[in-house]
């Protein structure tokens, strides 16, 4: 399943609106998934910004969750804030870096929407 996720972000790079969010963020988040265990690493600092599923020894953003959770959370069904509050999602890094997010992690959910049909 990461494979899919890494192709969808592999797109993202082609469109300026997600380069540009990727760049205001300057964050490397990483999605650790679980159910299968995989790792989905965005580095948003570089542009166009590197997409990668090996795993990243200091991310400034971790997200872990499983592949279902991650559909969910990505498809706009299941919003971060209920996400993190029911544990659907466990996130690691600072709050500043986590705000930094929200314009690129929008950008992905129009991409997911265009990729999986959400």
């Amino acid at each position: 399943m990461s494979a899919e996720f890494v192709a969808m972000f592999v797109a993202m790079r082609e469109r300026e609106e997600a380069r540009a969010a990727a760049r205001k963020s300057g964050v490397v988040l990483q999605f650790r998934l679980l159910a299968p265990a995989s790792f989905v690493v965005l580095d948003l600092s570089s542009d166009p910004f590197a997409v990668s599923s090996d795993e990243h020894p200091e991310p400034g953003v971790e997200l872990t969750l499983t592949v279902a959770a991650a559909h969910e959370l990505l498809s706009g069904r299941l919003a971060p804030a209920q996400a993190a509050a029911t544990g659907a999602v466990k996130a690691r890094g600072g709050i500043l870096r986590l705000l930094a997010l929200q314009a690129f992690l929008g950008e992905a959910r129009s991409a997911y929407a265009a990729t999986f049909g959400a």
